[in-house]
């Protein structure tokens, strides 16, 4: 557990050459001062990537308390990107 009460986060992200932000972060602080941020990267272009970063950071729990969970918190995230990555891409 953190002595610290009090935590601040900043995030930036730049879109770079692309035209849309494919980049998502995610940060969570809980009342007992533990924290759970994550930073999913894009997929480089990919029609889909942007959905797949955003599934991937919604599908971390609040809190993980082992590494049993942590293990299990990204599988998930995982899956839930794979799942949205691997659909077929229409042209936009």
């Amino acid at each position: 557990m953190f002595s610290n009460s009090h935590v601040d986060i900043a995030t930036r992200a730049e879109v770079g050459p692309r035209d849309r932000q494919e980049d998502r972060v995610r940060e969570v602080v809980n009342p007992d001062g533990s924290w759970v941020m994550a930073v999913a990267d894009g997929l480089g272009g990919h029609p889909f990537g942007d959905e797949a970063a955003q599934a991937a950071v919604d599908a971390l729990p609040e809190r993980i308390s082992s590494s049993v969970e942590m293990a299990a918190a990204f599988d998930a995230a995982n899956a839930a990107a794979w799942g949205l990555a691997s659909r077929d891409a229409k042209p936009e």
